[in-house]
């Protein structure tokens, strides 16, 4: 299908505060039966597109998972206000209550799911390696990547994967992914591994991106986004569940993907 241009997000300084989302689709999720109407504060990290990020002209929040919670929380039978929140403070917040959940392409890990309780998955992706298109010829094995700079963005599962399964590797670790795209904009490093949605917008959606970046064959890992919640809380992981199973029963997830993804 034809995408239309998405403005990039390549500045830091996002401010945290509360944004309320507005995606809409053509297809509603019939409401799940039995669930009295709660306000769920949602915490996102919306520098990450397609997934979630910032509307230039209208400062709201926007993205596939954007719409998807929105869609989740109407079939569950709740409301949603969303609070914009870094990353790297994002687990902390729903830890001090500040926020209630977490819709932020978050991968379901057994690290953190004993601290953590996740929803079931809505989303299946990879870690894939993004580098200047001009370099992506030359790189034909992984072995080729042992003496390059790798970026990776702290506290997530591309870096620890690089950690752990590359540990030889150079590294350089960016609170976000804008800094990470930007260094390797100006050749600060080889690649940035990044969620496989993230490094496909950069590399090929976006018509401003697709000229300079470009996403090597290989597939790191396989992995599943969950929404998290604070452990013990089951009348919420209950509703989330039951929105999401409406969700997919209705077809509306895949409608979204086609609007935001594909």
């Amino acid at each position: 299908m034809i995408r239309m241009f998405r403005p990039m997000i390549l500045a830091t300084g996002l401010m945290v505060g509360l944004v309320v989302g507005c995606g809409k689709t053509d297809e509603k999720a019939p409401p799940a039966s039995g669930n009295e109407q709660r306000v769920v504060v949602v915490g996102t990290n919306p520098d990450y597109p397609p997934m979630q990020f910032i509307d230039q002209k209208t400062g709201d929040m926007v993205g596939y998972e954007i719409d998807l919670m929105e869609e989740i929380a109407k079939a569950g039978g709740f409301t949603i206000k969303w609070k914009n929140i870094e990353w790297k403070g994002i687990f902390g917040a729903l830890g001090a209550k500040d926020i209630d959940a977490i819709m932020s392409a978050a991968t379901i890990t057994e690290e953190r799911g004993k601290t953590y309780d996740f929803s079931d998955p809505y989303y299946t992706i990879s870690q894939r390696l993004v580098v200047q298109k001009k370099d992506a010829a030359t790189i034909t094995t992984i072995e080729q990547l042992a003496d390059k700079k790798i970026g990776v963005q702290m506290n997530t599962t591309g870096a620890i994967l690089v950690a752990e399964k590359y540990p030889n590797w150079e590294r350089a670790t960016y609170d976000n992914a804008p800094l990470a795209f930007a260094d390797l904009a100006n050749g600060s490093v080889f690649g940035f591994m990044v969620d496989e949605p993230v490094a496909d917008e950069y590399s090929r959606a976006n018509p401003q991106m697709a000229d300079k970046f470009a996403t090597l064959p290989f597939k790191f890992s396989e992995e599943h986004y969950g929404i998290v919640l604070r452990k013990g809380d089951a009348a919420l992981l209950q509703k989330i569940n039951a929105g999401l199973k409406a969700v997919k029963e209705a077809g509306v997830d895949i409608k979204l993907r086609e609007k935001w993804i594909k």
